[in-house]
């Protein structure tokens, strides 16, 4: 009975807290700071959505990155950090450890700043627009700490480009399937045997579409009983590889020409079907610009600058998965003697690029990890009980 006091006193204290923490965002308000051309106007509506009104694309950026940093810090903070491998900073889990591992053996933040690095001058002054949004609320007198951080002992560090950069090609990995289906099927075939039908043939309605009660085996022809248990605990491994890649997962959007509406207006509705959280991953703005006519409402992702959905006065866009293989999946095969040696032609070997990094993990305790690349990328296998296999 105590200990169940206890607790609810802490969850209503850690909720006052929490609450008190909130930055107070309502009303009309302006962003002021040396970088922009002119002071940039804020109003909340009251649902919360700010509409942000400013001379230059440049000075809606660095407003929007003030806004997105007051109101979601603590999200940002975790995408920047999944991004980079730094999530085992914060807790001491195998799943924090497990996407450390993947991003750093993709190397999404030294290839998020190759991004950055190819842009064109524009867009990346409106990204250092942005950051110095988010870096300017953190300095301000209205930054509240967020309760989050408080939790887990740590102080936001300021960001940088290569941060928003590193967010944007963590989206682009998430999104990418061409390369889950090959080591999917390439675990089902080292299971059921390397002369199976890994095919699935067409399916005839007239046939059963569930096994039989008490019937916990998979077999393929001519193949050894699978225990689906067995099975799953190599696709826990890539389910770890790829968060947003459970079964269930789709997206679509459609179009309807005003020739088929009530009002006689075309109608857009786009689904991508990403997984819900708390908070979700959109947020909801109103951007305008006096230079230029940028006018346009709709979603975007904190910790990235602009609209990713949304519409002007003239046009909609939306965005959906087409599931096109825009990835690679490649199967090494390494020298027999030297494990970082990989056979490029016949006979021909060529060694393979090498990091050795560490994973800092709370407690003080860092976790050591070896990256391989080979000319074709990361070498996944290492990350996973499968043959040598690259993206």
């Amino acid at each position: 009975m105590l200990k169940a006091l206890a607790q609810g006193l802490l969850g209503v204290a850690l909720r006052i807290l929490g609450v008190a923490r909130q930055p107070v965002l309502r009303g009309t308000f302006h962003v002021s700071d040396a970088s922009l051309s002119a002071p940039v106007r804020v109003r909340i509506d009251k649902y919360g959505v700010p509409h942000i009104e400013g001379k230059t694309e440049r000075d809606v950026a660095f407003a929007q990155g003030w806004v997105h940093a007051a109101n979601r810090l603590w999200q940002m903070e975790g995408a920047r950090r999944a991004a980079s491998g730094r999530l085992s900073e914060l807790a001491d889990a195998p799943q924090a450890l497990e996407v450390d591992r993947l991003a750093r053996t993709l190397r999404i933040a030294s290839i998020a700043a190759e991004d950055f690095s190819m842009m064109d001058d524009e867009e990346q002054q409106i990204m250092r627009s942005y950051v110095r949004g988010i870096n300017s609320y953190l300095r301000s007198a209205q930054y509240r700490h967020p309760i989050e951080f408080t939790l887990a002992g740590i102080t936001p560090d300021l960001w940088t480009v290569e941060d928003v950069a590193s967010i944007c090609r963590l989206l682009a990995v998430q999104m990418s399937h061409g390369w889950f289906i090959p080591l999917l099927m390439r675990v089902l075939q080292r299971k059921l045997g390397s002369d199976s039908a890994i095919c699935l043939p067409e399916w005839d309605n007239r046939r059963p579409t569930s096994l039989p009660k008490g019937k916990n085996e998979v077999r393929a022809h001519g193949s050894q009983a699978v225990d689906p248990d067995d099975v799953a605990v190599d696709m826990m491994h890539l389910h770890a590889l790829a968060p947003e890649m459970q079964p269930g997962q789709g997206s679509n959007a459609f179009c309807v020409s005003g020739e088929h509406t009530a009002s006689g207006k075309p109608m857009l509705a786009s689904d991508p079907h990403l997984r819900g959280s708390t908070p979700m991953i959109w947020y909801q703005v109103h951007v305008r610009c006096e230079e230029g006519g940028l006018d346009v409402a709709g979603v975007s992702v904190p910790g990235v600058p602009l609209i990713t959905m949304g519409h002007s006065d003239r046009i909609a866009w939306g965005i959906t998965l087409t599931y096109n293989d825009v990835a690679d999946i490649f199967e090494e095969h390494c020298h027999p003697h030297d494990a970082d040696l990989f056979e490029v032609s016949e006979g021909e070997f060529e060694r393979c690029r090498v990091w050795e990094d560490e994973i800092a993990i709370k407690g003080a305790r860092r976790e050591p990890l070896r990256v391989r690349w080979t000319r074709h990328g990361p070498l996944l296998s290492d990350l996973m009980d499968v043959h040598a296999w690259t993206a």
